[in-house]
């Protein structure tokens, strides 16, 4: 689980992410991501009734992100706050298959933020 101070919560920061965030996606995962001015990255898992109509399903997905996301946000290079937002694919997708997605996009973040 994420500790709170990586947990991206407010409404007003996601809809900042949505309006001025660099937008990477693969099959599974959707993500906005933007810099941030705090001294850690923050993340925030979206799971849409898009994926599974079914809320059980929609957790398990959410919960698999974030497993993914919390052992690798410390590898980040500079503080970011990150929206992973779950494909329709990724309700049939394996923990590894979720987890090598994540790895993919972080890998962009961490090129974003070394130009």
């Amino acid at each position: 689980m994420l500790p709170s101070q990586q947990r991206l919560r407010r409404r007003s920061d996601i809809e900042r992410l949505f309006k001025e965030g660099t937008k990477v996606h693969n099959p599974l995962i959707r993500m906005i991501y933007q810099q941030n001015q705090g001294s850690e990255s923050r993340v925030a898992v979206v799971v849409s009734k898009r994926v599974s109509a079914h809320a059980v399903d929609r957790n398990s997905v959410k919960r698999r992100i974030r497993s993914a996301i919390s052992q690798k946000i410390e590898d980040i290079n500079i503080p970011h706050d990150i929206l992973l937002i779950a494909q329709a694919q990724s309700k049939s997708a394996t923990y590894a298959e979720l987890d090598r997605a994540v790895d993919r996009l972080l890998i962009k973040i961490n090129k974003h933020g070394a130009k």
